[in-house]
């Protein structure tokens, strides 16, 4: 569950860095526009990024929000990857919100986009004082 005081400044929040393990262990570190809803973060992204094929190799994942801050926000979580975007209205409907109308059901360059749903393992940094 995610509480008030994050939920609120995870709305606010337009860009979040995204960690994923690269195949030789490396970190892979990319901005990426994100929602929410009461229990996980949403990314949405081409199923032939280099983020989608660390996480079908890993899925483990860290997302660092508001990082500039003296109080950021650091997810740890674990990924699935979702490519029926349908069945998953009111995370479409949240980036049309967030995003000024980006309908992540219409296709990209590289094809159709596929969800990440991070269903948080833990906050590493959750805003508080560290």
């Amino acid at each position: 569950m995610i509480d008030g005081e994050i939920r609120e400044r995870l709305a606010l929040a337009q860009t979040a860095w995204f960690t994923s393990v690269r195949p030789d262990r490396s970190p892979h570190t990319v901005p990426v526009w994100f929602v929410h809803d009461e229990a996980d973060l949403w990314v949405a992204s081409s199923p032939s990024s280099r983020k989608v094929a660390n996480v079908r190799s890993n899925d483990q994942v860290s997302l660092a929000i508001d990082g500039s801050g003296g109080e950021p926000l650091v997810a740890q979580a674990r990924v699935d990857i979702l490519d029926e975007l349908p069945q998953y209205p009111g995370v479409v409907a949240s980036f049309a919100r967030k995003y000024g109308g980006f309908d992540i059901t219409t296709e990209s360059y590289s094809g159709p986009l596929v969800l990440l749903r991070l269903s948080i393992t833990r906050w590493l940094l959750d805003g508080s004082a560290q």
